[in-house]
């Protein structure tokens, strides 16, 4: 697949994502139930917690934990009857596809359990850990109960598939989207200092995220199953509104002074931390694509 290449530059990302409640629960080919992504790159460890990916600050590559299942009884996953599943061979593949993302979306905000499809209303991560030395980006942050709404009015302006060669290229266009995450950050974005803890919040207007992806076949328990073989983005932000909002007195001035920094450097500061968006953007789509892989066979995901 075709993707742009990533900067090569020291840096760690490690994603922890949330448990689904009411999602069956399957076990996954790396024999865990919580870690189910994996890509094939030697410098990513599948199933890599937070805590033990800050102990390899040294490699480079983004980790990530995946995404919970939250067992209920052993209950087999299953595509409920209001999920429109559109065969392989159907020549009009792509229009299937967008018209069942169509059908399902008033049931997007609260999520699809039985396909481990989180709720969108909000999105919730709860945990970021960021790790970044670059000329421009000198950074460590750890960022918890990370939330955004507005993610359900996602628009798609472009879709291409290939079942067989199981290829996608999309891009999706988000109008507005409000996001806030406790931080605790230490570094240097550009020539201003960055310390403190806090609350963070955010208000994003026309983002835009382009989308190229491929997936692969393997067996689980005799069944064959996709999993995620890359997943690059390209993020565009429109507009940026947002405020740090300091716990520690001692360090407003810092605050204030990267606030008023980022203010009047929107532009430039978005370039700067677009690769760690980027990352993160791969890693949780990743996460979310595997789950939900893992969670259906492929006969079910794509019949003929």
């Amino acid at each position: 697949m075709g993707g742009k290449a990533r900067q090569k530059n020291t840096h760690l990302l490690a994603v922890h994502v949330p448990r689904i409640p009411g999602a069956p629960f399957l076990p996954s080919a790396a024999g865990g139930a919580d870690f189910l992504t994996g890509r094939a790159q030697g410098d990513i460890r599948r199933g890599c917690t937070p805590g033990a990916a800050r102990q390899h600050g040294d490699q480079r590559g983004v980790r990530a934990a995946g995404w919970g299942t939250g067992a209920v009884g052993g209950r087999r996953p299953e595509v409920p009857n209001y999920v429109q599943v559109c065969k392989r061979n159907d020549p009009l593949y792509t229009e299937c596809v967008l018209q069942s993302i169509e059908n399902i979306r008033p049931r997007l905000a609260k999520g699809i359990p039985k396909m481990r499809v989180p709720p969108l209303e909000p999105f919730v991560l709860p945990m970021l850990d960021v790790e970044r030395d670059t000329n421009n980006l000198k950074i460590r942050a750890h960022l918890e109960n990370i939330t955004a709404s507005g993610g359900s009015g996602f628009i798609v302006d472009k879709l291409r598939l290939d079942p067989y060669k199981l290829s996608l290229s999309m891009v999706v266009r988000v109008p507005r989207v409000s996001a806030q995450a406790d931080y605790d950050v230490t570094g240097r974005l550009l020539v201003v200092p960055l310390r403190g803890q806090g609350l963070f919040l955010g208000k994003f207007t026309d983002t835009r995220v382009e989308v190229e992806a491929s997936a692969k076949e393997h067996e689980v328990d005799g069944k064959k199953r996709l999993q995620v073989d890359q997943l690059r983005s390209k993020v565009t932000v429109g507009g940026v509104d947002f405020k740090f909002l300091n716990k520690n007195p001692a360090d407003a001035v810092i605050t204030n002074t990267a606030t008023a920094f980022i203010q009047e450097n929107r532009r430039r500061v978005l370039e700067v931390a677009m690769p760690v968006i980027e990352e993160t953007v791969d890693e949780v789509g990743t996460a979310l694509a595997n789950s939900i892989f893992q969670a259906l066979p492929l006969e079910e995901l794509l019949p003929e």
